[in-house]
């Protein structure tokens, strides 16, 4: 999912993790080159706890994994969800994030007779492949480090940055908008104008996001909407607040630094 902003900002939505409340416990218990297996204990107090569980997960590769879930302990509860109800599981998004493969995989603890599971173990086995990797940098670090779950094994599977070539088109698969900002500074997207462009926006993970300029650091060259994607897009840093729960809600923003046309007003010194 996608966003692109004045200075030719472009911001990438998709989906992932759901940690915090006190009654659930996760747990990993095996995380190595392998295999990863998380443990997930449930006490049900709240519509909340039944709420699928999301995780997202480093790759070797953007080949999905096998996945096996073992359910135990089934419990009757009288408190119902019509969050994302499904049953199972589902991987609900496949993409790079500053240069390593990821996954979002998300796991229902609900049965479909309307009791639940207060004890789940997931394994996960990568499928590995010869690939060339490269040590994270402090970006990398600082990007995925408290949003992957196993990034422990995963930062040494982040995939060699290319240079920037000339008339390179390669963009990440997912919805892209437009918008622009009209001046340089610290900028923020708020929950309010992504609900506008998207239905689902309660459905997007938040840390999935990313926000892109163009190879001339965010100078438009024009201020028209619906024009193409312009080619060597750059991706920036950001800030998602109210990302620790994984949904995007109506106090959640993006904050980012944006560029404007113009660039700044040196004779009034801003």
């Amino acid at each position: 999912m996608r966003l692109f902003k004045i200075f030719r900002t472009i911001i990438y939505i998709k989906l992932f993790f759901n940690f915090g409340y006190s009654s659930i416990t996760k747990q990993v218990l095996i995380n190595n080159e392998s295999r990863l297996v998380i443990k997930i204990i449930s006490d049900v107090k709240t519509q909340a706890d039944l709420y699928p569980h999301t995780f997202l997960i480093g790759l070797p590769n953007d080949k999905l994994p096998n996945v096996k879930i073992t359910y135990k302990d089934k419990s009757e509860t009288p408190l119902k969800t019509s969050k994302d109800q499904f049953f199972g599981f589902q991987w609900i998004n496949i993409q790079k994030l500053k240069g390593l493969n990821t996954g979002t995989l998300k796991v229902s603890p609900m049965k479909n007779d309307g009791a639940y599971y207060s004890n789940i173990l997931i394994e996960i086995k990568y499928e590995h492949e010869v690939k060339r990797y490269q040590n994270p940098n402090l970006t990398n670090v600082n990007f995925l480090k408290n949003r992957v779950i196993n990034w422990d094994v995963a930062k040494s599977w982040i995939i060699p940055s290319q240079k920037l070539q000339k008339k390179r088109l390669d963009l990440p698969v997912g919805r892209w908008f437009q918008f622009f900002t009209s001046e340089d500074g610290i900028a923020a997207i708020p929950y309010e104008t992504l609900s506008k462009v998207l239905d689902d926006v309660n459905e997007v993970d938040p840390r999935s996001f990313s926000v892109y300029m163009s190879s001339n650091l965010g100078r438009s060259k024009t201020q028209s909407f619906n024009t193409s994607i312009e080619e060597n897009l750059v991706e920036i840093s950001i800030s998602v607040e109210g990302e620790i729960d994984s949904s995007f809600d109506n106090e959640d923003k993006i904050i980012f630094y944006g560029r404007g046309p113009s660039g700044f007003d040196f004779q009034n010194n801003t």
